[in-house]
């Protein structure tokens, strides 16, 4: 069976994507309005911007 996709909503600095990777989800994106928290979730993720 495959890894389950996550999408975090109002991601702040990505604890809860933290918690969903730990789990063994794939983290997809990161939303949120605070451009600051956004930069450390890219960091943490390796996320494209």
């Amino acid at each position: 069976m495959g890894k389950y996709n996550a999408i975090d909503l109002f991601s702040g600095a990505g604890g809860l994507s933290y918690g969903f990777e730990s789990a063994g989800f794939n983290i997809l994106l990161g939303i949120d309005n605070d451009n600051k928290a956004l930069l450390i979730l890219i960091f943490r993720f390796s996320l494209q911007e």
